[in-house]
């Protein structure tokens, strides 16, 4: 049954295991298929350094139909021999009060990603880390002068945008050109485990 008084996009991602060379082709045929995208994520740091997955947005008013339709995805997944180890659903961090106190399977946290044109690696790898934020790559697309920032709060929302002001202001004092950003509240994670090693304590 409905409960939001509107429709706001749900994204929602599906980590598989480790991509092979044998089964690349099909994980791409099977997000065509079913109207999504793949990514293969590839960290600076952490235990889980590549994470492939699959990424698809479903614009909606109930949370349950969602989670509904996200479980039989990763259930064909499954039968695809695609072997999901973490489903992990957002919204814009601009809806989090909508779902504030529910917890789900954790506590719930916002993530700001940027997407950054960059020359120097190394000094983008230390303002990361100063700002506790982690660095990766898409290794699915031909980017090579781009890199992905994710910023991860679980405190309020005030200390996120206070965080990302911090982080955009070193950015641009850097003189790194910022392509495209974004604010999200991330509502469900079933296996937030695979983030260890990046996130700095």
């Amino acid at each position: 049954m409905p409960f939001l008084h509107k429709h706001i996009p749900f994204e929602f991602h599906l980590t598989i295991s480790d991509l092979t060379n044998s089964n690349v082709e099909a994980f791409k045929k099977f997000c065509a298929l079913h109207h999504a995208k793949p990514l293969l994520i590839e960290l600076s740091r952490g235990e889980f350094t590549q994470q492939p997955m699959l990424c698809k947005t479903i614009s909606s008013n109930d949370f349950e139909d969602v989670l509904k339709k996200v479980d039989e995805l990763s259930e064909q997944m499954r039968n695809s021999n695609l072997m999901v180890k973490r489903v992990k659903i957002e919204i814009p961090a601009e809806d989090a009060a909508l779902f504030a106190g529910n917890n789900g399977a954790f506590k719930n946290y916002f993530e700001w990603h940027g997407k950054i044109n960059y020359e120097n690696e190394k000094d983008l790898l230390r303002i990361c880390e100063e700002h506790q934020a982690h660095l990766s790559v898409n290794a699915l697309k031909n980017q090579t002068g781009l890199r992905y920032i994710t910023l991860r709060e679980f405190g309020s929302e005030t200390v996120f945008n206070t965080r990302i002001n911090l982080l955009r202001a070193d950015l641009k004092n850097g003189d790194w050109k910022m392509v495209k950003e974004v604010s999200e509240y991330c509502i469900y994670d079933s296996n937030n485990g695979l983030d260890k090693g990046w996130l700095i304590n």
